[in-house]
């Protein structure tokens, strides 16, 4: 890391993550040209909830980890980037994994699966948006601020796909739409395992 991202890294307080992060699985679906996995895995500590789609076929395949757009639905997550609901405009994984990318879709903190009170893609719009305010005032008075845990927690999505004897580890990529690119342009900052955006 140059002297300026190591300063940046420690202003925001990023700890260092694992290389390689185990997961369980918690439900398999099979699609066309594709398994999807719904996974969780921690970081730190804290629960992540994912999907994986694993395309059919051996070999090495390279991998994209997508970061899902906020739109003011904290509702959505990964299941919107995995085609399952919403805006099809967004199923980036789908289409992907169809041509042979290993993808991993993970809901970001206060989002889908990473709420408070609600879980799922059933909208919980009024504690929705006060969960999501008291869990950046519960980070900010504890020194976890929103910064440090989407990155955190973006490095460990791609330290799940580092452990994967199928995913390409020079092919390693990251994408994502409006708050899920600026997931996207602050991790490949830090992570230089990425190598394509």
């Amino acid at each position: 890391m140059s002297a300026n991202i190591e300063k940046m890294a420690e202003l925001i307080g990023l700890e260092p993550v694992s290389d390689k992060i185990g997961y369980e699985v918690l439900e398999t679906v099979q699609c066309k040209g594709y398994r999807r996995e719904l996974i969780q895995y921690l970081v730190h500590g804290r629960r992540n909830i994912a999907f994986l789609l694993l395309p059919d076929g051996e070999g090495k395949h390279p991998a994209v980890l997508i970061n899902h757009q906020h739109n003011g639905e904290r509702n959505l997550g990964k299941s919107e980037v995995c085609g399952i609901a919403e805006n099809p405009l967004q199923a980036f994984g789908p289409a992907l994994a169809e041509k042979g990318f290993v993808i991993i879709a993970p809901d970001s903190l206060c989002f889908e699966d990473r709420r408070v009170n609600a879980s799922g893609i059933d909208k919980n719009d009024e504690d929705d948006d006060w969960q999501h305010f008291l869990t950046m005032c519960y980070g900010i008075l504890t020194g976890q601020t929103l910064a440090k845990t989407v990155i955190e927690d973006a490095m460990g999505a791609i330290s799940v796909l580092n452990r994967l004897d199928c995913v390409d580890h020079n092919k390693t990529g990251c994408l994502g739409h409006s708050y899920g690119g600026n997931t996207t342009t602050w991790l490949t900052a830090f992570d230089k395992r990425i190598n394509y955006t």
